[in-house]
């Protein structure tokens, strides 16, 4: 999806753009989601990357692509998942051998709950390498 609006804000990085809000219902849909922020009813601001160093007051195209849903829900959903089966399978193959004196059971839901965890972290660190979500200043019109 693609918007154009004007540059009203440098910080840093990123640029805070001014688009027309055109229909309330298609904010509900848009992959931008809660990168924008409602000045009025007739604008709305977006804070986009600005990799074409553009200036304040220059009218620019931004961007916005998405994760597929399948994918988010792979992320979201599948690498816990993963993980907590694998978890349970390293506790119960491996680490049960190293501590013979414990019920292997009970190292295997450890171990898995502990890769489950895990998870959330490594979720974090790929949803910021893919950084799909945010909007990108594409092209500098005027």
């Amino acid at each position: 999806m693609e918007e154009i609006g004007i540059v009203k804000e440098i910080k840093g990085r990123l640029a805070a753009v001014s688009v027309l809000n055109h229909n309330t219902l298609s904010c509900e849909g848009c992959p931008g989601g809660k990168l924008c922020t409602s000045t009025d009813k007739e604008e709305r601001l977006i804070d986009a990357l600005n990799i074409l160093d553009a200036k304040v007051g220059d009218r620019v195209k931004i961007d916005f692509k998405s994760l597929s849903y399948l994918s988010g829900i792979l992320l979201v959903y599948g690498i816990p998942c993963i993980m907590l089966i694998f978890g349970a399978i390293v506790g119960k193959e491996l680490l049960s051998s190293f501590f013979p004196a414990k019920d292997p059971e009970a190292i295997s839901a450890g171990t898995g709950f502990a890769f489950f965890i895990l998870s959330f972290l490594i979720i974090k660190i790929i949803s910021r390498l893919l950084n799909k979500n945010r909007p990108v200043i594409v092209a500098i019109i005027e």
